[in-house]
């Protein structure tokens, strides 16, 4: 996801912020670290095991209800950044532009789609304790941590997220985020691009082997993330950036079909 950021944007964000490019590019990468966090929980591992039609909640919607519970800008300079962060991570699979009002929908009845915890309340608090100390030692660890860090009393913002009649709190903030999120919409958009192609292209590919498949991901990611221009090698780059060695070694082969097809 860094590699496939203009350097441009990444310098303007540090800037802003009063830190160094590093700095914003370590935190834009917690985007492709926890984007998928949400499909940990049982809820949704049930879904994909067959035992529920729907989703109880969608992956990236539990996944940005508890980053932004967790997370928040060093300064207020950095929350260009911040919401670039949490954006992604919110509209990976659906784009900013085109999917706004159902998100605002399913982050309103959030607390009717969260976790049951009277039945899942262990579990979501383990989970949710798993990414706290996660994103404590990222941030302690990396350039990260001059531009986002993880807000007072987080322990207490676990408990509100697993406990029976103390949820409804939990989704005041990812509201607030969200809103803000469709006001920056120009600065969020190059961050959820670069991990919507990564999220595509390395799940085409996955599937795929860089056959069929991965042509038709890499056809769709062109046409649905116009706001850059990814050469394949940068994409390439992300991917082995992202621990995906193995996809991006077949990216090559893929790119070429596009261009040919």
């Amino acid at each position: 996801m860094i590699h496939a950021l203009p350097t441009s944007y990444v310098s303007r964000l540090a800037g802003e912020a009063g830190s160094g490019p590093e700095a914003v590019a370590s935190a834009l990468a917690l985007a492709a670290l926890t984007h998928d966090w949400g499909k940990s929980l049982t809820p949704y591992q049930e879904y994909v095991r067959g035992r529920h039609a729907h989703a109880p909640i969608r992956h990236e919607v539990a996944s940005f209800v508890a980053i932004t519970n967790m997370l928040e800008p060093v300064n207020e300079g950095a929350l260009p950044c911040y919401l670039a962060l949490t954006g992604a991570v919110l509209y990976h699979h659906h784009g900013l532009y085109d999917f706004v009002g159902k998100i605002v929908k399913y982050l309103r009845g959030g607390v009717r789609a969260w976790p049951d915890v009277r039945r899942y309340g262990a579990e979501v608090r383990a989970r949710l304790e798993a990414l706290a100390r996660a994103l404590s030692n990222y941030l302690s660890s990396t350039p990260a941590g001059g531009v986002i860090k993880l807000r007072e009393g987080v322990g207490d913002l676990i408990e509100s997220m697993s406990e029976d009649g103390r949820a409804p709190k939990a989704f005041a903030r990812p509201c607030d985020v969200e809103e803000l999120v469709n006001d920056a919409r120009n600065v969020v958009t190059p961050a959820l691009a670069a991990l919507m192609i990564g999220d595509n292209v390395s799940a085409g590919v996955a599937r795929a082997g860089g056959g069929l498949e991965g042509v038709r991901v890499l056809k769709m990611v062109k046409a649905s993330a116009p706001a850059l221009l990814i050469r394949h090698a940068r994409v390439r780059d992300a991917l082995k950036l992202l621990g995906l060695k193995r996809y991006a070694e077949g990216l090559g082969r893929v790119y070429e079909a596009v261009l040919q097809g």
